[in-house]
C-alpha cells in the first residue's frame, strides 16, 4: 500500500469515528432529553405516573426509585466518560419498562384529564410504550458505539 493510500485509508477512519461520535452524542441527547421529562412527572406525581406504579404496584417507593435512577442516567450518559455506563442503565431500566407493558400495563396507557380524572383506556395512547423504545434503540446505539470506540483505544 503506498504511502498516499495509506493516508486515505487513515483519513476515512477519522471521518468514520467522529461521524459515529456524532451519532452518539445525538443518541444521548435523546436519552437525557427523554429521561429528564419523564422523571419529572415521576417527582412530581403526575397522574400517569402514578397510575402506571399503582398498577405495577410498587408506588410511591417505585416511582421514586425510577425518577432517582433517571436523574442519575441523565448525568452519567453527558459525560463523555461516563456514558456507556448512563446507556447501560437507561437500557436496563427501559427494557423492564417494555416488559411492564407488555406483561402488566399493557401498550396503550389512558389519558388523564387536566383535573386528573382518567379517560377510558379505548382514548388511551401508546406513546409512553413508544418512548420506551426510542429511549432503548438510542441507548443500545450509544452502548454500541462507546464500546466499539473503547476497544479502539
Amino acid at each position: 500500500m503506498s504511502n498516499a493510500e495509506t493516508l486515505k485509508a487513515q483519513a476515512q477512519q477519522v471521518s468514520t469515528r467522529k461521524g459515529l461520535l456524532l451519532v452518539s452524542w445525538l443518541c444521548q441527547i435523546v436519552v437525557a432529553g427523554i429521561f429528564g421529562m419523564t422523571l419529572w412527572f415521576k417527582f412530581t406525581g403526575a397522574p400517569e405516573a402514578v397510575w402506571i406504579f399503582e398498577e405495577l404496584g410498587v408506588d410511591p417507593t417505585g416511582r421514586l426509585l425510577a425518577g432517582g435512577i433517571e436523574a442519575l442516567v441523565v448525568i452519567l450518559i453527558l459525560i463523555p466518560r461516563t456514558a456507556i455506563f448512563g446507556a447501560l442503565l437507561a437500557f436496563g431500566v427501559m427494557i423492564a419498562a417494555i416488559a411492564a407493558h407488555l406483561l402488566v400495563i399493557g401498550i396503550t396507557t389512558p389519558v388523564f384529564s387536566p383535573d386528573g380524572t382518567i379517560q377510558p383506556i379505548e382514548d388511551g395512547n401508546a406513546d409512553l410504550f413508544l418512548l420506551a423504545v426510542i429511549t432503548a434503540a438510542s441507548s443500545l446505539i450509544v452502548i454500541l458505539i462507546r464500546w466499539k470506540a473503547a476497544a479502539e483505544r
